[in-house]
């Protein structure tokens, strides 16, 4: 799970304004518009993917309710860094019920993946009846 304040150089506790500023200064650093003829295809690339996760950022941060998830999300997330991690899943493990991921626990509890998390690629998710948490590895397809 990216954080998208560092990601927009930033701290979670500053308001919008600070964010969409550090933005726009950031898009313009990183816009493809921008980049030099000199530049190798690789270099060509690793800014453009700066440049998607800027966008990113703002996208989810700039929407208040998004926002206000994510924060619940990346402050759990920094939680979860203290249980134990009992196994490394990717999203073909879990089984699909309605509207979320599960797998289950050694426990009998259930490790749940919200699209919302799926979203913020949220990599370390809390079994619901247990202090055990497994690692989510998610594949780019960019």
């Amino acid at each position: 799970m990216e954080n998208f304040y560092s990601i927009l150089e930033c701290k979670q506790e500053d308001p919008l304004e600070v964010l969409k500023t550090n933005y726009q200064q950031l898009v313009l650093k990183y816009h493809p518009d921008k980049y030099s003829s000199d530049l190798t295809d690789s270099e060509r690339n690793e800014k453009l993917n700066i440049y998607i996760a800027i966008d990113k950022a703002w996208k989810v941060l700039s929407d208040p309710e998004k926002r206000s998830e994510f924060d619940a999300k990346w402050t759990e997330r920094n939680l979860a860094q203290e249980f134990p991690i009992h196994d490394t899943l990717t999203l073909d493990d879990f089984e699909e019920q309605e509207d979320f991921l599960v797998y289950p626990c050694r426990c009998g509890g259930d490790y749940i993946l919200t699209e919302t998390d799926i979203e913020f690629q949220v990599d370390v998710v809390c079994c619901e009846s247990c202090t055990l948490a497994v690692k989510v590895l998610y594949t780019n397809k960019d």
